[in-house]
């Protein structure tokens, strides 16, 4: 540290009691809430909607206390903007939480509603936002364990990708399985990543196509980083798009350039990835489909989760519990790979002369 000229202030442990060491780093660990003595990690939710002066708030958070003041506070796509930018998730954790909020920020450009940086919210916009804030405020922060892996030794190690695409937004999840010495499973959730549906509509099977590319993208990232401390001995990809599978294990050719070019990308990456860990069961590097109530990429997609969804101990950071049975008693198959592409994939996305394919 001293060779790059910083300056250590404190060393603090997990499991001490928080304390001196854990105040001197301001009680956080890369923008996150820290406690040493329980070993979480929290996204904390800060809500200022005060004028911005020279690009700094003038007054204080708003708070449990103070949640009145919403119902008379003037509410702009600037003030909002601020708001929604300011809340920092690295790892995706509270992603079903804030996506609201990102929805509702991309809803204020659209033309119908014609708002200038500073213009005042009409009341239908209004209601939804100080819902929104409402919700952060009284939630304050998310908790989550700081580490995944479990006590013990492990006889396995499996990273499990989750992708779901919907009107409003898209999502990949990724889960730890590991199997122990012992017979028993443990899942904790690693990390997801969120993105809002752009205003200029795509078709659902062109956003589900960009989220299987971007999960191919986060797994790859995911394995580069564990090259050097434990890689997983197997990569498991599924979602609920037979759409998006078939494509990508049908002939190249077959497809347009927005389906191709996507397919394509998902084949190289997952390619770097085999250098390193097995995809699927087989050489061939297979891909799953489940039905949507099983993939667990679905919930950052919709718009109804509470902070009760995503607590510790929930489905959200745990895993859906079938991720602790067996494989062969999953709800995950490959009955889309019998079907013709023709019936799985719009024609507007394939070279006309394999229709019939």
């Amino acid at each position: 540290m001293k060779e790059a000229n910083l300056t250590l202030k404190a060393i603090a442990l997990s499991g001490e009691r928080d304390g001196e060491a854990l105040q001197k780093l301001s009680g956080s660990v890369l923008g996150l809430k820290y406690s040493t003595e329980v070993d979480t990690l929290s996204v904390v939710f800060s809500v200022n909607v005060s004028p911005r002066k020279r690009g700094f708030v003038t007054g204080p958070d708003i708070t449990k206390d103070t949640i009145s003041q919403l119902a008379d506070a003037i509410l702009t796509r600037r003030i909002l903007l601020g708001v929604i930018n300011g809340l920092f998730d690295m790892l995706g954790i509270a992603g079903p939480l804030l996506i609201k909020g990102k929805v509702a920020m991309r809803d204020l450009f659209m033309d119908e509603y014609a708002l200038e940086w500073d213009t005042i919210l009409p009341d239908n916009l209004r209601k939804v936002w100080i819902s929104i804030l409402e919700e952060l405020v009284l939630a304050r922060n998310i908790t989550y364990q700081r580490c995944v892996r479990p006590d013990g030794e492990v006889k396995q190690f499996w990273i499990v990708a989750f992708f779901d695409g919907s009107d409003v937004a898209y999502a990949r999840v990724v889960y730890c399985m590991w199997q122990m010495a012992d017979g028993s499973v443990a899942t904790k959730l690693l990390c997801s990543k969120s993105r809002v549906a752009p205003l200029r509509k795509l078709s659902t099977p062109r956003l589900e196509l960009n989220v299987a590319v971007i999960a191919c993208r986060l797994v790859w990232n995911i394995i580069q980083a564990l090259e050097f401390e434990e890689l997983p001995t197997r990569v498991l990809i599924g979602g609920d798009s037979e759409t998006v599978l078939a494509a990508r294990e049908k002939s190249g050719g077959a497809l347009g350039e927005f389906f191709g070019n996507r397919v394509g990308e998902c084949w190289d990456l997952q390619s770097k990835i085999k250098e390193l860990v097995p995809v699927g069961f087989t050489q061939l590097g297979e891909w799953y489909h489940m039905p949507s109530q099983f993939n667990a990429a679905d919930r950052p997609t919709r718009l109804d989760s509470k902070l009760s969804d995503l607590t510790i101990g929930s489905e959200w950071q745990d895993g859906p519990s079938y991720l602790c049975l067996p494989f062969d008693e999953w709800p995950w198959e490959r009955n889309f790979a019998s079907k013709k592409l023709s019936e799985l994939v719009p024609n507007d996305e394939l070279v006309s002369k394999y229709l019939s394919i």
